[in-house]
C-alpha cells in the first residue's frame, strides 16, 4: 500500500494569513501555559510565567516569519512561472 503525501495546494491566501496569526497566538498560549506549569511545579511564581510568555512570543513570531517567507517564495514562484 502506497502512502499519500499531504499537499497544501488547497491553502488560499486567506488561509495562509490565518495560519500566520495562529502561529503567533499558539506560541504565546503554549509558552504561557508551560511557564505556568513550571511555576506550579517549582513554586517560582511569577518568573516561569513571564519567561514562558516571552519565549512563546519569540517562538510564535519566528514561526509566523517563516510562514510568511514560504508564502512570499510561493507567490514569487507563481509570478515567475510561465503561464501555459
Amino acid at each position: 500500500m502506497s502512502r499519500r503525501r499531504f499537499s497544501f495546494k488547497f491553502v488560499t491566501k486567506e488561509g495562509s494569513a490565518f495560519m500566520v496569526g495562529t502561529h503567533v497566538v499558539g506560541g504565546i498560549i503554549a509558552g504561557a501555559l508551560l511557564g505556568y506549569a513550571f511555576d506550579q511545579l517549582f513554586k517560582t511564581a511569577p518568573w516561569g510565567l513571564i519567561v514562558g510568555f516571552l519565549l512563546g512570543v519569540v517562538a510564535g513570531l519566528r514561526n509566523a516569519y517563516r510562514e510568511m517567507e514560504a508564502i512570499a517564495k510561493k507567490a514569487e514562484k507563481e509570478e515567475n512561472s510561465p503561464e501555459g
